[in-house]
């Protein structure tokens, strides 16, 4: 049986994020909201880089299985 990491593994794709200012607080923490952008940068570039699809032109749908997850380390 093929397990959540496997699928993940399958589906592999990472894109470099420049930070900006305005994404972290005086303290050099990323803000939690910036992480949904972030995560949306990397679907668009995913879904045209190697989809090789346009989302905003196209008819076609496309279905994202999200699981996203954030552990604090104190």
């Amino acid at each position: 049986k093929e397990t959540e990491e496997n699928q993940a593994e399958q589906y592999y794709h990472s894109l470099p994020i420049q930070i900006r200012f305005n994404d972290v607080d005086r303290y050099g923490h990323v803000n939690n909201n910036s992480y949904f952008a972030y995560y949306d940068l990397g679907k668009e570039e995913y879904l045209r880089n190697v989809l090789k699809m346009d989302y905003r032109n196209s008819a076609e749908v496309c279905v994202f299985r999200l699981k996203q997850t954030i552990t604090v380390l104190h």
